[in-house]
């Protein structure tokens, strides 16, 4: 008699009523074995009508009821008899529902002196947010509504004495699966200039703001990387970078604004794309001797779509570079203000951080989604996949 196969893992498929269940193939008891059988159980009791067999590991054990949990075992036959059962296997349930993979990534922080930090950013699909591991993909039970929400960026500020907004959150939620959510990015810190020693440092978010006088904000954990933090003190003073998904925002040095941290890639749409870095902290044009000359250099925006600094040159208009906002559906942390010493020439025109956006990917033979008003979508194919993008908005989608 062969030996009882030893049971694997038990999979719910995804197809109406299906689960896949693995085993390790054991002793033959000196007869090839020509056959294999899987028998689901209710409560422990034998659904004998539904055994499925097959020659080899995975079967697929068809005809089960969506939303009732089953256990299986594995028996062994050949020309000697049937081995007895294997143990139990892990609990299942069949459900009607397409497997997709996901990028949800949040607004970008605005810009305040210094740079905004990335949105939050989390996948299923390779590296996640902070360089954490990959996350399970989402099971979307056909016929039912979730809300798809994308997270605008925050706005950058607009004073001295003005820290950038943080960005809005993305998420994904419904019955029967867990919330992802996203965080917005932090707004970047805002020189102190009196009014009040708070606004200096940045604020945290899916990753940090940069700080202007004095901390950065903090990144989430597994979403994205902490600002850096400001140098010197009460106005003299140079600001650091906004946190990217990858790497954290450069600190402000005696000569240089911080760059923004480094977004990371992403392949889900079937090439690689580089999302959600980190803004630049502006710079200082100082005029002392006749100048311009640029005292502390302005910070540049990390990859994947963080927004340069200002350079701070305001006096000579054909000279000066002003911040730019993160790019749209990046998540992207915005730049910097610069500021001037001339009097009467400050500047702040601080960049806004970029909107977010959501990536779903499925095989295409598992379903058809529908995109209810007020998303803002787009779909295409790769290989044998469909990928769904969403880049603004709030509303239902379904499968079917």
């Amino acid at each position: 008699m062969p030996q009882a196969p030893t049971i694997g893992t038990a999979t719910a498929t995804g197809t109406t009523g299906q689960v896949s269940v693995t085993f390790t193939a054991n002793a033959t008891g000196g007869s090839s074995i020509t056959s294999h059988a899987i028998t689901p159980y209710i409560s422990g009791v034998a659904q004998a009508g539904l055994i499925a067999t097959g020659s080899s590991s995975p079967i697929v054990v068809t005809g089960l009821t969506n939303g009732t949990a089953y256990t299986f075992t594995a028996t062994a036959t050949n020309a000697n008899g049937t081995s007895a059962a294997s143990a139990a296997s892990n609990s299942a349930t069949p459900i009607n529902a397409v497997y997709a993979d996901f990028l949800v990534i949040a607004g970008g922080g605005g810009g305040g002196r210094a740079g905004g930090g990335a949105g939050g950013y989390r996948t299923s699909y390779g590296t996640s947010g902070a360089n954490s591991s990959a996350e399970s993909q989402i099971a979307f039970t056909k016929g039912t509504n979730y809300t798809v929400t994308v997270g605008g960026g925050g706005s950058g500020g607009s004073s001295a004495g003005t820290r950038g907004s943080s960005g809005n959150g993305s998420s994904i939620a419904g019955s029967g699966i867990t919330t992802v959510t996203s965080t917005g990015g932090g707004g970047g810190g805002a020189p102190w200039s009196g009014a009040g020693t708070n606004i200096a440092y940045g604020l945290s978010g899916g990753s940090g703001g940069g700080g202007a006088e004095y901390g950065s904000g903090t990144g989430t954990a597994n979403q994205g990387r902490d600002g850096g933090n400001g140098w010197g003190d009460l106005g003299n003073a140079s600001a650091g970078g906004g946190g990217g998904a990858s790497t954290v925002g450069a600190n402000g040095t005696n000569s240089a604004a911080g760059n923004g941290g480094n977004g990371l890639a992403s392949t889900i749409t079937g090439s690689s794309v580089t999302l959600a870095g980190g803004g630049g902290a502006g710079g200082e044009a100082n005029y002392y001797g006749g100048g311009p000359n640029f005292a502390v250099t302005r910070g540049l925006g990390g990859s994947g779509g963080g927004g340069n600094g200002s350079t701070g040159e305001v006096y000579n208009p054909s000279s000066s570079i002003l911040a730019q906002p993160g790019s749209v559906n990046t998540g992207s942390g915005g730049g910097g203000g610069g500021k001037s010493n001339q009097s009467g020439y400050d500047i702040y025109s601080s960049g806004s951080g970029g909107s977010g956006i959501i990536i779903l990917r499925w095989q295409t033979s598992k379903g058809t989604a529908s995109v209810g008003a007020g998303l803002t979508s787009s779909s295409t194919t790769s290989g044998s996949d469909t990928i769904l993008t969403i880049t603004g908005g709030t509303g239902n989608v379904s499968w079917a």
